[in-house]
């Protein structure tokens, strides 16, 4: 549940290389697009003006200046990372210990707990842990990620416990209709993410938006410091993945 601190500035550097490798590919396509514009502008203007005006006419600037906004907006989108905008980047984090799972439907805290009853036993009988808990004693938190229009429905379900310190074993769970599961990071293994808050970095086409837990960690020569771990559905579950650049930085400036 804990990740060595070389481990992370390593990630955190994979981020700055996929997010500089984003800038490159952005500005490549920003002077392709500026190039077919220019392009499309000259052969606009020898199409649609005679060889006698002196001026293109005010309707034709229309058009030019309509073609030349579209472009500017499809290299700006094509660019840009769905979700939240560069100010609140890692910056909204929800606490787990303000999300009970005792506020969600007594339905639903029942089929969260047994989607994870394996993997939080596992937790419980590992000698090493020394954690001496019952299974009904066990109080888990639950913050629902989203809600898709099919009735699939995600949480980030979070175990606190004192041997654990500040922070607490996460999970992703989801549930359909006629079915639950633990989506990350493994099942039946004890294995978890680590965290005391996290927040939904992007949105996803595909309905599994990208995330961020918060955890408590040390910097390299001594002291606390927040650290970011991100999650990204790959396959059949959520790995981590790479933070955005910025993640670290503004995760500790809240």
């Amino acid at each position: 549940m804990r990740y060595k601190t070389d481990q992370r500035h390593a990630l955190r550097r994979s981020g700055t290389l996929c997010s500089s490798a984003l800038v490159i590919r952005t500005s490549c396509r920003l002077s392709f697009l500026l190039q077919a514009v220019r392009m499309t502008i000259g052969f606009s203007i020898s199409g649609m003006i005679p060889a006698s005006s002196p001026k293109p006419s005010a309707m034709n600037r229309q058009v030019l200046t309509a073609i030349l906004s579209c472009a500017l907006f499809l290299a700006d989108a094509n660019g840009q990372t769905k979700g939240a905008p560069p100010h609140s980047l890692c910056s909204q984090v929800s606490m787990f210990d303000e999300h009970p799972i005792t506020s969600l439907p007594v339905s639903v805290q029942r089929r969260i707990r047994e989607v994870l009853h394996i993997d939080i036993l596992a937790i419980v009988h590992d000698p090493g842990m020394g954690i001496d808990t019952k299974w009904p004693d066990v109080k888990l938190d639950a913050i629902q990620i989203l809600q898709h229009p099919t009735g699939r429905t995600l949480y980030a379900v979070h175990w606190g416990h004192p041997q654990f310190g500040v922070n607490g074993a996460v999970w992703i769970v989801e549930l359909e209709k006629n079915r639950g599961r633990n989506i990350g990071p493994a099942s039946k293994t004890g294995g978890s993410f680590s965290g005391w808050g996290m927040q939904v970095l992007s949105a996803s086409d595909d309905g599994y938006p990208e995330l961020m837990f918060a955890s408590k960690g040390y910097h390299e020569g001594g002291g606390g410091e927040a650290e970011a771990v991100c999650a990204r559905k790959t396959g059949s579950i959520y790995i981590i993945a790479a933070c955005p650049v910025g993640c670290f930085d503004q995760l500790n400036a809240r």
